[in-house]
């Protein structure tokens, strides 16, 4: 792909390549479910990003009524993840 003077300096797609569900991409990041391996701080970094949320999900929903949760969940359950610039 062509090279973008003003786009952003962050590649979401580096998510899934590495095998992880990646829900949704915007201006400012990306949307993406955790594994077992990585919590959401190691997420958000194959594209760059920091986690500035994460939270229980089903898939790429979030879990109803599922209290926010740290991003470096040490408990290694799979987190939806909010990904953005820092």
């Amino acid at each position: 792909p062509a090279a973008m003077d003003s786009g952003p300096s962050f590649d979401c797609t580096a998510i899934e390549a590495a095998g992880l569900m990646l829900c949704n991409t915007t201006e400012t990041g990306c949307e993406a479910v955790s594994d077992t391996t990585r919590d959401c701080n190691a997420t958000c970094a194959l594209a760059g990003l920091v986690c500035t949320q994460s939270a229980p999900e089903e898939g790429c929903a979030l879990m109803a009524g599922g209290a926010e949760s740290n991003c470096n969940q040490e408990d290694r359950v799979a987190d939806y993840c909010f990904c953005g610039a820092e």
